[in-house]
């Protein structure tokens, strides 16, 4: 429970992925990501249901261990590349008969978010005037204002700013890790999402940001757990 409002957490999860087949199940210190990400959930306090919604047989069978599951697996129409995550935030809430509640979602690709972290996003939460709150990352790689594209053969400046600009005159620039968004269902529907114009940040440091998509990020994720860093 949270400011007398029952919160429950959302983990989405598809069968299919492009970059890394079946990632969502990658082993991670002895366990899969999926494990992992329910794990986290169940051990905070504050959390009062998880639910998994995917449209795997085997996801399923693993979150059914945890009582983590919905009723049935994800509909079709919700598990292609085009679907959007909310459309399964909100099927799952009515899915679960689930109102008036808090929702917090977690993304298993984001996997080194610490309880911590937990406790201090339901802080944010709780205690600012926002709208909602999502986790985020400093962008340490190419700066947004120095990013080009070819056009008819020839650079051009993606956001039509110099691109010989000193970095360290750049505004520091912010990138979602995926790792919370937290939100009441209410502004979810209105907002078609967990981000508004009162969406407050939750700065977390890089290497507990590191999100898997490629090779190279699960070949970055060993190094941090074998160098102690997480």
């Amino acid at each position: 429970m949270l400011n007398s409002k029952r919160v429950i957490s959302i983990i989405p999860v598809r069968g299919g992925s492009k970059g890394i087949p079946r990632k969502n199940l990658l082993i991670l210190e002895g366990e899969t990501l999926l494990d992992r990400a329910i794990k986290q959930s169940l051990s905070c306090k504050m959390i009062d249901a998880t639910y998994v919604s995917t449209d795997s047989q085997e996801m399923f069978e693993i979150s059914k261990k945890y009582n983590a599951n919905t009723k049935n697996i994800r509909p079709k129409e919700l598990a292609s590349d085009k679907a959007s995550t909310i459309d399964v935030v909100l099927h799952v809430l009515k899915e679960m008969n689930e109102s008036d509640v808090i929702v917090i979602l977690l993304q298993v690709t984001t996997p080194f978010r610490s309880m911590d972290d937990f406790h201090k996003v339901f802080e944010l939460y709780s205690k600012d005037a926002c709208n909602s709150v999502a986790s985020v990352s400093l962008l340490s790689s190419t700066h947004p204002d120095k990013v080009q594209v070819i056009n008819n053969g020839y650079l051009q400046s993606y956001l039509s700013k110099s691109s010989h600009t000193p970095r360290q005159s750049l505004p520091n620039v912010y990138s979602l890790n995926g790792a919370f968004y937290i939100a009441h269902e209410s502004v979810i529907r209105e907002e078609y999402g967990f981000i508004s114009s009162k969406t407050k940040p939750y700065l977390m440091p890089y290497e507990r940001s590191v999100n898997l998509d490629t090779q190279e990020d699960l070949m970055l994720m060993n190094c941090l757990i074998s160098n102690g860093l997480v």
